[in-house]
């Protein structure tokens, strides 16, 4: 659904996409709360949160729930930090269960909070000043930070 809306097949606005929007929205994080550490994910799980992300998409255009709340300020930024935060959460969770395997919930609560810090901070100063060299000194400056990175690593 979400390619044939990427080519031009938008799906007609109304009450019924704005409902279809609003509960596939809702259902993301309903979805979320049934998962279990011991299911094999991905599998046939992955299809609710996928599902419901390519019904936002089709539906989504112009209905209320991506009018005032996918558009609102906050889940913007969040969209925006998403790359980074993806790629830090993991990092800072990974090194905090290799310290504590099972990490009591305020530390959880504060891990992600430091990653959505530093990944705000990625944002700001590696990947917007970046977006906007030219490609061959955004070029340099990406092979001189991995440089740096893997110089350290060894």
């Amino acid at each position: 659904m979400a390619s044939l809306h990427a080519r031009g097949f938008v799906a007609r606005p109304g009450a019924l996409s704005g409902t279809i929007s609003i509960v596939a929205l809702a259902s993301i994080p309903i979805g979320a709360l049934f998962f279990i550490s011991e299911i094999n994910f991905p599998g046939w799980q992955a299809l609710w949160p996928v599902a419901a992300s390519a019904a936002i998409i089709w539906f989504g255009a112009g209905t209320w729930a991506n009018r005032c709340i996918l558009s609102w300020r906050p889940i913007v930024y969040i969209g925006l930090i998403s790359y980074p935060l993806y790629l830090w959460h993991w990092v800072v969770l990974a090194f905090l269960r290799i310290e504590e395997p099972q990490p009591p919930g305020i530390v959880l609560v504060l891990a992600l909070g430091a990653s959505v810090v530093l990944a705000a901070a990625t944002y700001h100063l590696v990947e917007r000043p970046v977006k906007h060299l030219p490609i061959a000194k955004a070029s340099v400056v990406v092979v001189t930070i991995m440089a740096v990175i893997l110089s350290r690593c060894s």
